[in-house]
C-alpha cells in the first residue's frame, strides 16, 4: 500500500498537504470495526459531569445542554450587536495558532460580539479547546458547528471509538467552555433591536450529489481523501461499494444528519414575534450555517451562477480531476433543499437568509436564487502565501443587530479575481517552493501550474 502511495504522490494532480495527510493517517490508523454510538445521547458518566457544572455556573432556563443538541430549542441571545464569520482555522498548523492569537488580541471583540466558526477548528481535542478558549477570551459569544475533521478518530488508544464518539467529545468540550453549538435567537439591546437574527446551525455530510464530471472520477476509489481512513461510523452507515460512483462514501449519513436538523427547522421563531409591538419583519434575517457545501455554485470552480452545467472552459487551471473528485465528498444538494424551506414564501416578505458554509478553503461571496452564500476560511498557510486564500484574511463582519445585514464584495475564484491569476500563482509556486517532490517538473509551466491549482480544496 505504501508503495502505491508513492507511485499516487507523483501524479500532478495530488497536492501536497493531502497525500501528506494520508500518509500520517497510514501510520497511526487501526482499521477495526466500530460500534454503535450516537452523539447526540450523552453517557450516564457525561450527565455526572454536567450536573455539577450546571449547578456552579447557574445556568438559565434556555441555555443549551449537550444532551438534548436536536429538540429545536432555540437559545435567546440578547444584547449582541456584531456577528462575525470564520471557518476552517486548522489550528494543527503552528501559523495558523499564531494568526488565531494574535486576531482576537488585534480585534476589538467583546461580550457584544457573536463569533461563528463554521467547521474545521481542529482534530485534535486539545488543540480544538485552546482555540475555542482563544475565541472566548474577550467575553465573545461563539456558535461552532463542527466539520469533517472533528469526525477524525484516533484508534490506537481507543480502538473500537467511532467518530460519533468523538463528535460527542466535541459537543461536551463545547458545553463546558460555554461555546453555542444550537439554534440562537440573536437580538440587541432593547433600545436598539431592530434587527434580530435567527442562527440555525445544521448538521450535514456529503454523499456525491453535488459531483458533475464522473469521467474524471474513475479512480476515486484509490483517491487518498483522509475521511476514508479517519472517520469511522457504525455499521448503519457503510461505505459504498467499490466500483460505484458513491465509493466508499458513507451510505445514508447526509440522510441521518439532515434528519437531526428537522426539530431545529420546524421550530421557527419569528411568526410569534411579528406583533404589532414587535419588530418588522422586513428588518429581520435567517442565518444558516453548516461545514460541508449545499449545491454546485458553491463548489471551488463554478464560475457562472447562472450556468446549469459545468463549462469545461473552467478547468483552465490543468488541475481539473481534483477538482471533480472533491466535489463527490463537497456536500449535498439535499442540504440546500433543506436551507430553502426557510426562504419566505409571501412574495412582499424580504426577510434576508444568509447562508455560511466552510470546507473548500475557497473564499466565497455571492448571491443565488434569493440566498446570499459566504465561506471565510483560514485555510492553510501554504493556501494563504498562494492567494488562494486572501494572506490578509480576517473574522467577516456580515451581520449588525442595529443595522442588519453587512454587504461584502462578491467572490467566486479569490485567486483569479484578486490573486493575479494562473501567471501570478505559477510566479508564487517558484518562490515558495523552488525544489521539491511537488515540484520536480520544474521545465514544465503547465506542470507547475497544475500543482498550484490543483489545491483546489484541502483537508
Amino acid at each position: 500500500m505504501m508503495t502505491s502511495l508513492r507511485l499516487l504522490c507523483s501524479s500532478a494532480f495530488l497536492f501536497p498537504l493531502l497525500v501528506d495527510c494520508w500518509i500520517s493517517s497510514l501510520r497511526t490508523t487501526d482499521f477495526s470495526s466500530s460500534s454503535y454510538s450516537n452523539f447526540h445521547q450523552i453517557q450516564a458518566a457525561q450527565r455526572g459531569k454536567i450536573l455539577p457544572l450546571l449547578a456552579k455556573l447557574k445556568k438559565k432556563e434556555n441555555e443549551e445542554s449537550p444532551s438534548d443538541l436536536n429538540n429545536g430549542k432555540i437559545v435567546e441571545l440578547n444584547g449582541i450587536h456584531r456577528i462575525f464569520v470564520l471557518s476552517d482555522i486548522h489550528s494543527d498548523h503552528k501559523d495558523n495558532q499564531k494568526w488565531l492569537h494574535e486576531k482576537v488580541e488585534e480585534k476589538d471583540f467583546n461580550e457584544k460580539d457573536l463569533l461563528i466558526i463554521a467547521g474545521d477548528i481542529s482534530h485534535n481535542m486539545e488543540a480544538l479547546k485552546k482555540s475555542l478558549s482563544v475565541l472566548r477570551q474577550k467575553s465573545s459569544q461563539v456558535l461552532f458547528v463542527p466539520g469533517n475533521h472533528e469526525a477524525w478518530v484516533d484508534r490506537r488508544h481507543k480502538p473500537n471509538s467511532t467518530s460519533f464518539d468523538k463528535l460527542s467529545q466535541v459537543y461536551q468540550a463545547c458545553f463546558d467552555m460555554g461555546v453555542h453549538t444550537k439554534s440562537l435567537l440573536v437580538r440587541g439591546d432593547d433600545s436598539d433591536c431592530l434587527h434580530p437574527l435567527w442562527i440555525v446551525p445544521l448538521e450535514s455530510w456529503y454523499d456525491g450529489s453535488l459531483s458533475f464530471r464522473e469521467e474524471l472520477c474513475r479512480d476515486f476509489e484509490h483517491w487518498p481523501w483522509v475521511d476514508f481512513v479517519r472517520c469511522h461510523w457504525t455499521s448503519d452507515f457503510p461505505p459504498g461499494p467499490i466500483g460505484t460512483p458513491e465509493g466508499r462514501i458513507p451510505t445514508g449519513l447526509t440522510d441521518y444528519f439532515l434528519k437531526q436538523n428537522e426539530p431545529i427547522l420546524a421550530n421557527n421563531p419569528y411568526p410569534s414575534m411579528f406583533t404589532p409591538d414587535g419588530p418588522d419583519p422586513l428588518t429581520a434575517g435567517i442565518m444558516t450555517v453548516s461545514h460541508f457545501l449545499p449545491n454546485l455554485q458553491s463548489l471551488p470552480d463554478w464560475k457562472d451562477l447562472k450556468a446549469s452545467e459545468f463549462d469545461d472552459a473552467w478547468f483552465d487551471h490543468g488541475a481539473g480531476g481534483m477538482s471533480a473528485k472533491f466535489a463527490k465528498v463537497a456536500g449535498s444538494s439535499k442540504l440546500d433543499d433543506q436551507i430553502r424551506t426557510l426562504l419566505p414564501s409571501a412574495p412582499d416578505d424580504k426577510r434576508r437568509l444568509i447562508h455560511v458554509f466552510g470546507h473548500s478553503h475557497r473564499p466565497k461571496d455571492f448571491e443565488f436564487k434569493g440566498i446570499r452564500y459566504i465561506h471565510n476560511p483560514l485555510g492553510k498557510p501554504r493556501e494563504r502565501a498562494m492567494y488562494m486564500v486572501s494572506p490578509n484574511v480576517d473574522f467577516q463582519l456580515v451581520w449588525d443587530t442595529s443595522t442588519g445585514e453587512v454587504e461584502g464584495e462578491k467572490v467566486i475564484r479569490l485567486w483569479e479575481e484578486q490573486g493575479g491569476g494562473l501567471a501570478a500563482l505559477d510566479k508564487r509556486l517558484k518562490t515558495l517552493r523552488p525544489k521539491g517532490r511537488y515540484n520536480k517538473h520544474k521545465g514544465s509551466a503547465f506542470n507547475r501550474q497544475t500543482n498550484v491549482t490543483a489545491i483546489i480544496t484541502t483537508q
